[in-house]
């Protein structure tokens, strides 16, 4: 079996973010890392833009699902996602809300072609809906 690593870079833009107020308190939103760290990210008119990057790795032999991992990558090899998180500051791991990015619709090919470029996604957080997944305005593609 051979296995191939690729460089990711990959890019979320977030619509519809929460309010930067909660019943009051301010609060921190951000692309949550593996150890509870939130990168801010840029903003511009209400929209905010994350970056990371990340190593995917694909074999040669179907039955070996690819691994995606790096320092912003959670969940199993086969279901891997992005959290885009939301707390209360300085509550440490304690989250009002966290949105999944979900990773599996990059396709190899992407993978593939995707070293010097991003990858990059839009959704709409619709912070009204209590659902885990963030929706997708835009699939991933690259740019």
């Amino acid at each position: 079996m051979i296995a191939t690593n690729y460089p990711l870079n990959l890019r979320v833009i977030c619509v519809n973010p929460p309010e930067n107020m909660i019943e009051g308190r301010a609060v921190e939103f951000g692309l949550q890392g593996k150890h509870e760290a939130l990168n801010e990210g840029e903003q511009a008119n209400g929209v905010f833009t994350y970056t990371c990057s990340a190593e995917a790795t694909l074999f040669n032999d179907a039955r070996v699902p690819r691994e995606i991992r790096g320092a912003n990558i959670h969940g199993k090899r086969d279901e891997p996602f992005l959290y885009i998180s939301l707390r209360f500051k300085g509550s440490g791991d304690v989250w009002l809300r966290r949105w999944k990015i979900m990773l599996n619709p990059l396709s190899d090919h992407m993978i593939a072609k995707a070293t010097g470029r991003y990858i990059e996604a839009t959704v709409d957080l619709g912070h009204g809906n209590n659902q885990p997944r963030a929706t997708f305005l835009e699939e991933w593609k690259l740019v």
